[in-house]
């Protein structure tokens, strides 16, 4: 995680990424994963919520938040981090291991699917991916 400091105001958010930098990823990587999933969804709920516009409902999940973090990178014309959404976006379960990792599709089967198994490797390209976007909106 070198390069990113969080400059946000949740402790619980706080706590969790520190989880995530003392983590072995090499040891564990789907616990890295499924805590990098948590980041980037609790990272959305925070910005929204810092900016005043807290995402609206009780079961607000990655994909609301994703869809909420989509339009607002469009309003601002940020193509760069738009981008990097659409990415996230991908539903094609078809992708190289190195694409499929970064998407939410990846991501939620990593919580939800039994026999799915990350390695090390798809980690450092899922946290590659999101970093430039951890970093706009919560760094």
């Amino acid at each position: 995680m070198d390069g990113f400091v969080y400059n946000g105001s949740s402790d619980g958010l706080r706590r969790r990424i520190e989880e995530l930098q003392r983590l072995d990823v090499h040891a564990f990587p789907n616990a890295a994963f499924d805590l990098l999933r948590t980041i980037l969804e609790c990272s959305i709920k925070a910005y929204f919520r810092e900016k005043g516009q807290p995402l609206a409902g009780n079961n607000v999940q990655l994909k609301q938040c994703v869809d909420a973090l989509a339009q607002e990178y469009q309003s601002q014309n940020k193509r760069r981090l738009m981008s990097l959404i659409s990415a996230l976006n991908r539903q094609n379960t078809t992708l190289p291991a190195h694409q499929y990792s970064t998407t939410q599709t990846a991501l939620n089967a990593s919580n939800h699917e039994p026999d799915m198994f990350v390695v090390d490797r798809e980690v450092h390209e899922a946290w590659e991916h999101m970093k430039p976007i951890l970093v706009d909106i919560v760094g």
